[in-house]
């Protein structure tokens, strides 16, 4: 997700479902209390 790939690209990547792709990257938005990919840039600026 750091490197800007979409929920298709990163399970393809990863070779799991789309959908697993969307679930495991909607737990993380949640546990981070973050909407967007952009908050998610923000949070991990600093490991970049």
């Amino acid at each position: 997700m750091l490197q800007g790939h979409s929920n298709a690209s990163a399970a393809k990547l990863l070779d799991i479902a789309t959908e697993t792709c969307k679930v495991h990257r909607r737990n993380l938005y949640r546990k981070l209390v973050i909407s967007t990919q952009r908050e998610l840039f923000g949070v991990f600026k600093h490991l970049l």
